[in-house]
């Protein structure tokens, strides 16, 4: 907004016209009464950008032990939790709960173990897939990883999770198996 400031010089030529004065004083109140809400308005956008910049969330979770057995349609319970901003990741349970509504991103790596043929891998929200992977061993081809990633809009207290979904039990873990999620966005 542009404010036209006058100059003592013009208010006073002007001050034996009492018109223009008060003119001049309602068009400088008026144009304070602008810039006053413009300050409040940018005060409040400024509230809510510090409020949306406190809900850091990001995870980064994988097994202690070098090889997994995991069960059949079970949840992955990772252990090792190196990286856990605003502790969403629960080691007890293997789940995932959103502690803010947003958009959020999740990648899920994967290693299986020699001895079995494939595994598929799928990460879950609230017991339904959002996405699958993948890892074959059954062509001679050892040390197979998959891997997949999806972006999704969780509410508060939505939970998400890995599952094997079909085939082998057997992973390898360490860093080999790797489970990860972040907030991309809060609402």
């Amino acid at each position: 907004m542009w404010v036209q400031i006058r100059s003592e010089h013009e208010i006073r030529r002007r001050s034996d016209d009492p018109n223009q004065v008060e003119i001049l004083v309602q068009q400088q109140a008026k144009a304070l009464q602008e810039l006053t809400a413009e300050v409040a308005a940018l005060k409040t956008d400024l509230a809510a950008t510090k409020q949306q910049q406190n809900k850091a969330v990001a995870f980064t979770v994988r097994f202690s032990a070098s090889e997994v057995q995991v069960a059949p349609k079970g949840v992955f319970h990772f252990d090792v939790v190196p990286y856990n901003i605003g502790n969403g990741y629960s080691t007890n349970s293997g789940i995932f709960t959103a502690p803010f509504s947003g958009v959020y991103v999740f990648i899920v790596n994967i290693m299986i173990t020699n001895d079995e043929s494939y595994i598929q891998v799928a990460i879950d929200k609230s017991g339904t897939p959002l996405a699958e992977t993948h890892a074959d061993s059954s062509n001679a081809d050892t040390w197979n990883k998959g891997m997949t990633h999806v972006t999704v809009h969780l509410t508060e207290g939505e939970q998400v999770w890995v599952r094997q979904n079909d085939g082998g039990t057997g992973i390898f873990g360490e860093w080999w198996t790797t489970f990860t999620g972040f907030l991309l966005h809060a609402d």
